[in-house]
């Protein structure tokens, strides 16, 4: 009798802005193939795809619904379970928090972790969360770029009060830097590595790490694309966020005006912030790439 292959606990963790609804509308879409090749994914109730709630526990502390969805995968006989979160990304600026969940996958389901990573030309994904955040009302793309410098990530604390119970978006812009730290305190957990610049859709190296070849719409399923927004469309936006809050007072107007001046931005000028991220930045992603190539 042919030994059971060995158990693996998948996180694919984003990160943000490099086609993760994409990936969860695949996911979801396949999970009769991936069954038959052995890997459980669970669809989560709801308009969400991905595994947001059990995502969502990890980032306050609690390890218990993620274990519970690797303990019923597991139990239905998979070697590999598989969760897909942009919010799973937390756990690679908190090693502590890794190492944890580490451990109690080994102990709770004699498992191993693999997070699988993906990563973007860093300035694609800074102005792809710039637009994203416009939406929810936040845009200083300059504060957003001095956190960025400094923390080598944006983090957005309970950034959708009221429609989703997310207590914090994180962008990690700094892959060199977090992404290697991680590794050296978290050797328990595999990172494998893909880059989302040369795929040729989202998701193709996931599934051809899984083990299968999903059937590539010719158009992105339902509900698959949460893409950036538009550099000429984010004043308009940032205006109507703001009229959805502003008193009815004739002072409204005034600062929609000045909203609408303060987000507008000369090319040359988005032109530069890239070329400062990708100064700081690109090396460090390149370096991780090339690595996961080898």
């Amino acid at each position: 009798m042919a030994d059971a292959p060995p158990r693996r606990l998948w996180l694919h963790a984003g990160l943000h802005k490099t086609g993760s609804t994409y990936i969860q509308a695949m996911l979801a879409q396949e999970q009769e193939r991936l069954a038959e090749a052995g890997v459980f994914f669970r669809r989560p109730e709801g308009l969400i795809e991905g595994n947001y709630p059990e995502a969502w526990a990890l980032q306050q502390g609690d390890l218990e619904p993620l274990l519970a969805y690797a303990r019923a995968g597991f139990g239905t006989g998979a070697s590999r379970v598989v969760l897909s979160a942009e919010d799973l990304s937390s756990l690679l600026v908190r090693p502590g928090l890794g190492g944890e969940l580490v451990q109690a996958v080994r102990r709770e389901c004699n498992a191993s972790v693999a997070l699988a990573v993906y990563l973007r030309r860093p300035s694609a994904q800074f102005w792809s969360m710039v637009g994203q955040l416009a939406g929810h009302g936040y845009y200083d793309p300059f504060q957003l770029l001095a956190e960025a410098l400094r923390d080598g990530f944006v983090r957005v604390a309970e950034p959708a009060p009221g429609d989703f119970f997310a207590p914090e978006w994180l962008y990690l812009l700094d892959h060199g830097r977090h992404l290697s730290r991680f590794r050296r305190r978290v050797p328990g957990a595999r990172l494998r590595l893909f880059d989302f610049d040369s795929e040729a859709y989202p998701g193709a190296g996931l599934f051809a790490a899984l083990g299968i070849d999903p059937a590539v719409p010719a158009a992105p399923p339902p509900g698959s694309r949460n893409a950036g927004v538009a550099a000429e469309a984010l004043p308009a936006i940032m205006v109507e966020k703001l009229s959805d809050t502003l008193p009815d007072d004739p002072a409204a107007a005034t600062v929609e005006a000045a909203a609408a001046a303060r987000t507008a931005m000369p090319e040359r000028v988005r032109e530069a912030i890239s070329a400062v991220i990708d100064a700081r930045f690109a090396a460090g992603s390149r370096s991780l790439l090339e690595a996961a190539a080898n």
